[in-house]
């Protein structure tokens, strides 16, 4: 491979994002939109992918997201563009951390 890519670095890169803004993001808006009445999908895009394609929509957006981030991570990382190789996962992971937060209080708050 050329420039700067280690695969297995790469995937411990992409953990935290895939867990913070795939999985923790996902259940918590799922749990809100689901489960509370009182509650509905502030994001258009999202609010869109559930109304078109339901909790299959809102996956594959959410997959799309973390795909087109790590193409522009194994890119930059073959580049040698080190900032956005480490600033994708970065920006999602914390993204997801702050989103699924959200959800969260939102959740315990009704």
């Amino acid at each position: 491979m050329e420039g700067y890519l280690d695969a297995g670095e790469l995937a411990s890169l992409w953990m935290v994002p895939t867990l913070t803004y795939g999985v923790g993001d996902m259940l918590t808006t799922m749990a809100a939109v689901n489960g509370v009445s009182a509650l509905s999908e502030g994001n258009p895009f999202v609010a869109t992918a559930l109304e078109l394609g339901g909790t299959p929509g809102f996956v594959t957006l959410k997959l799309l997201v973390l795909l087109v981030g790590l193409g522009v991570a194994v890119r930059a990382g073959r580049s040698e563009d080190l900032i956005s190789y480490y600033a994708m996962p970065t920006l999602l992971a914390v993204l997801g951390a702050f989103l699924t937060t959200y959800n969260a209080q939102l959740l315990i708050a009704t």
